[in-house]
């Protein structure tokens, strides 16, 4: 078995997994926008790089239930990066609106996995199409926990 990843290396790949998958569910949305052609989207996702992170990890990603949330969002992402002209000929321009969904999800459960409550402990604030940690506040749905007074605040 492999040494597990120390904690800034596993915040480190879950703000890369965090970042990449962000970047892809932001190119979904604007070729269902028609901001994106079939070809600029196929250019970006090919040059994801998520293949790579993935091969990279792997043993760790299998071995370390803590990293399940990275492992399921990076099989998504190297999914598209290597087989989105396969995906689109055999299932239509459907298949990318799933894809969106499921990446979508996949990415609320990595974010989940990094709450001051998940096993880490780590923290995040989310925004638009990027991540940033932070050990002071995590924004979720329009609530934010503030980690002095330990409570969720709305609006803030």
């Amino acid at each position: 078995m492999r040494e597990k990843l120390c904690a800034s290396e596993e915040e480190a790949l879950h703000r890369q997994v965090l970042q990449l998958g962000s970047r892809v569910l932001e190119w979904l949305r604007r070729f269902g926008c028609e901001q994106m052609t079939v070809e600029e989207l196929e250019k970006a996702l090919q040059g994801l790089g998520a293949q790579a992170l993935l091969a990279r990890y792997w043993s760790r990603l299998m071995e370390d239930p803590g990293l399940s949330a990275c492992l399921e969002v990076l099989q998504l992402l190297s999914s598209l990066e290597t087989e989105f002209r396969y995906q689109l000929l055999r299932y239509g321009v459907t298949s990318l609106y799933e894809d969106y969904t499921e990446l979508e999800g996949a990415l609320a459960r990595l974010r989940r996995s990094m709450l001051p409550d998940a096993s880490e402990g780590m923290r995040f604030v989310s925004g638009s199409a990027e991540a940033r940690l932070t050990k002071s506040i995590i924004s979720q749905g329009g609530k934010s926990w503030h980690q002095k007074s330990g409570e969720w605040m709305a609006g803030i």
